[in-house]
Protein backbone atom coordinates (compact mmCIF):
# COMPACT_ATOMS: atom_id res chain seq x y z
CA UNK A 1 0.00 0.00 0.00
CA UNK A 2 1.45 3.10 -1.22
CA UNK A 3 0.39 5.05 2.01
CA UNK A 4 2.73 2.65 4.79
CA UNK A 5 5.44 3.07 1.93
CA UNK A 6 5.08 6.78 2.21
CA UNK A 7 4.97 6.70 6.28
CA UNK A 8 7.97 4.65 6.33
CA UNK A 9 9.29 7.03 3.89
CA UNK A 10 8.48 9.69 6.18
CA UNK A 11 9.17 8.55 9.70
CA UNK A 12 12.95 7.63 8.01
CA UNK A 13 13.20 11.42 7.29
CA UNK A 14 12.32 12.35 10.92
CA UNK A 15 15.21 9.86 12.12
CA UNK A 16 17.29 12.02 10.38
CA UNK A 17 16.35 15.35 11.42
CA UNK A 18 15.18 16.30 7.82
CA UNK A 19 11.03 16.00 8.80
CA UNK A 20 9.58 17.73 11.60
CA UNK A 21 7.47 14.44 13.76
CA UNK A 22 3.99 16.53 13.85
CA UNK A 23 4.36 16.92 9.93
CA UNK A 24 4.65 13.89 8.86
CA UNK A 25 1.56 13.15 12.25
CA UNK A 26 -0.60 15.16 10.08
CA UNK A 27 -0.11 13.69 6.62
CA UNK A 28 -1.12 10.80 8.48
CA UNK A 29 -4.17 12.46 10.13
CA UNK A 30 -5.18 13.77 6.69
CA UNK A 31 -4.89 10.87 5.01
CA UNK A 32 -7.04 8.63 7.19
CA UNK A 33 -10.08 11.96 7.02
CA UNK A 34 -9.58 11.85 3.41
CA UNK A 35 -9.68 7.69 3.12
CA UNK A 36 -12.66 7.62 4.88
CA UNK A 37 -14.90 10.32 3.76
CA UNK A 38 -13.64 9.74 -0.12
CA UNK A 39 -13.58 5.79 0.50
CA UNK A 40 -15.45 4.33 3.23
CA UNK A 41 -18.37 6.53 4.29
CA UNK A 42 -19.90 6.14 0.38
CA UNK A 43 -19.72 2.15 0.95
CA UNK A 44 -21.36 2.71 4.34
CA UNK A 45 -24.28 4.71 2.87
CA UNK A 46 -26.49 1.93 0.44
CA UNK A 47 -26.28 -1.01 3.24
CA UNK A 48 -26.65 1.11 6.49
CA UNK A 49 -29.81 -0.30 7.87
CA UNK A 50 -30.43 3.11 10.21
CA UNK A 51 -30.48 5.47 7.36
CA UNK A 52 -32.99 3.38 5.45
CA UNK A 53 -35.40 3.48 8.47
CA UNK A 54 -34.48 7.11 8.67
CA UNK A 55 -35.37 7.52 5.21
CA UNK A 56 -39.05 5.93 5.53
CA UNK A 57 -39.78 7.78 8.59
CA UNK A 58 -42.23 10.95 8.08
CA UNK A 59 -39.71 13.97 7.81
CA UNK A 60 -40.28 15.67 11.65
CA UNK A 61 -39.61 19.64 12.03
CA UNK A 62 -37.37 20.87 14.34
CA UNK A 63 -39.31 22.56 17.48
CA UNK A 64 -38.40 26.37 17.80
CA UNK A 65 -36.13 27.61 20.44
CA UNK A 66 -37.61 29.65 23.41
CA UNK A 67 -35.75 32.47 24.10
Amino acid sequence: CRIFAGIERGMQDVRRGEKDVFALLRYIEYWFERHIVDEDLPLLRPVSPRRQAESRAPQQAMPALAC
